[in-house]
């Protein structure tokens, strides 16, 4: 049995929610709930489902004129405004076009935030499996599909792989997870510096982000930072954080892209990583990955083979761990590491012949190599 629009306001599932107009509208059924903050996407709506907005651009009613009407014919069976950030009050227009049309509109105050309205709405309907996790899944896919139109037309290059969606989500023995933040707020700001457009969205534990690459930024690159930056966070902020990852060649298939991003961060979770990113094109070899680390003793294998490395870097606050990462990731060529880690050729060479001499490492050795890329990749994940 289906959920009207009358049963939500009679449980005062949103506190403070109060019918403008629309009232002979009140036994349309929900069936989901969508999230738009900006209303120009009327099209992509599905009938039976109940929209929520901040009503951005609202005011301007020789813009959205037809807004209601158009709502009507999408089907749709309600319409949910929280003033409060860009409207004072819902304009008189809506609300005169929504009583004509029998189109439920429903103010609710500013005091919930968007993804709590979610969560509460979806569980209202009966929404199944929905834990908070499913929930903030569900609010971000949404979300998903509207950012995608907010990019650059130029962004969507079919030769290039220049525009990525990461999945984030996050653990930590902290229930109040007080580190979330500010790890977003470190993720942000990287992605800012290797981006020409980022986008972030969060929700509970989960957050989104669609970055467009610059020219001169790869993929190995930009995963090789993140790999660094996973490890800082969760060593200084004790929040661990596991990003999935896909590539997004165009608008239109956002929802795939999700899709592969939550696939990707999910078989993280499934081998027990406990900080790291994955991007979809490797789950195969993460499969694998895992069936050497359970059978293989690998932490205390990687810490065996890294502790030289780790011990130096500790006591003399150096960077070479970060530094045999980058090298053996551009098949140890000196120049090339050199310059994607911004240093002289030479100190390049330096750092690598101290790593050897502390790891009685030959760079030369293919299976010494291959080695320590395993211990790195123990390390940087399980550790």
């Amino acid at each position: 049995m289906y959920v009207l629009v009358r049963d939500l306001l009679d449980r005062k599932v949103i506190e403070g929610a109060k019918l403008l107009a629309g009232e002979k509208g009140l036994d349309h059924p929900v069936l989901w709930v969508n999230v738009m903050e900006i209303l120009d996407a009327p099209d992509s709506l599905q009938s039976g489902e109940l929209l929520v907005t901040t009503g951005f651009g609202l005011a301007d009613e020789a813009r959205y004129r037809d807004l209601v009407m158009q709502l009507k014919n999408r089907g749709i069976s309600g319409l949910v405004i929280q003033v409060g950030y860009y409207l004072s009050a819902v304009p008189a227009y809506i609300i005169k076009d929504a009583a004509y049309y029998n189109l439920p509109v429903i103010e609710i105050p500013a005091k919930d935030t968007f993804s709590h309205i979610m969560r509460t709405l979806l569980a209202s309907i009966g929404f199944e499996g929905g834990s908070r996790s499913d929930v903030d899944t569900v609010f971000l896919k949404d979300r998903a599909k509207m950012l995608a139109d907010t990019f650059a037309p130029n962004a969507w290059d079919r030769q290039t792989e220049t525009t990525l969606l990461f999945l984030l989500s996050v653990s930590s023995a902290n229930s109040a997870l007080a580190g979330f933040t500010e790890s977003l707020e470190r993720l942000r700001t990287y992605f800012a510096s290797c981006g020409d457009w980022t986008r972030l969205e969060s929700t509970g534990e989960k957050a989104l982000y669609m970055v467009c690459l610059k020219k001169d930024c790869c993929r190995q690159d930009v995963f090789l930072d993140l790999t660094d930056l996973l490890t800082q966070i969760s060593r200084e902020l004790h929040v661990n954080v596991l990003l999935g990852a896909s590539t997004l060649w165009e608008p239109d298939r956002m929802e795939r892209a999700f899709e592969q991003a939550l696939q990707a961060n999910r078989a993280l979770q499934a081998i027990g990583v406990k900080k790291g990113v994955c991007h979809v094109d490797n789950i195969r070899f993460f499969e694998w990955f895992d069936a050497f680390h359970q059978k293989n003793n690998a932490l205390s294998f990687a810490y065996d083979i890294l502790k030289p490395v780790i011990s130096h870097d500790h006591f003399h606050k150096s960077t070479y761990l970060k530094t045999l990462r980058a090298f053996l990731a551009n098949d140890c060529k000196i120049t090339e590491t050199a310059e994607k880690l911004f240093i002289h050729r030479h100190t390049m060479k330096n750092r690598i012949d101290k790593i050897s001499q502390l790891c009685a490492l030959d760079f030369s050795d293919w299976f010494a190599k291959q080695q320590f890329t395993l211990a790195l990749m123990v390390y940087d994940y399980f550790m």
